[in-house]
């Protein structure tokens, strides 16, 4: 990401201009897996997305 092609984010009044990337990795999260298992749940899926950041931060720090 460059200065020419920076992107303005609006959080509802208050505006950030990103002139750099904002995250290394981007993980999106859907409520099928990649074997076509459904998640039926929310509960299930928040905690399957909690396991996998403490995994994710946890392995990192090592």
């Amino acid at each position: 990401m460059t200065p020419s092609n920076t992107i303005e984010i609006d959080y509802g009044g208050f505006k950030l201009k990103a002139e750099r990337p904002l995250f290394d990795t981007v993980f999106v999260i859907g409520t099928i897996s990649r074997k076509a298992t459904l998640v039926s749940h929310l509960d299930d899926l928040l905690n399957l997305v909690a396991d996998g950041l403490i995994f994710k931060l946890v392995r990192k720090s090592v």
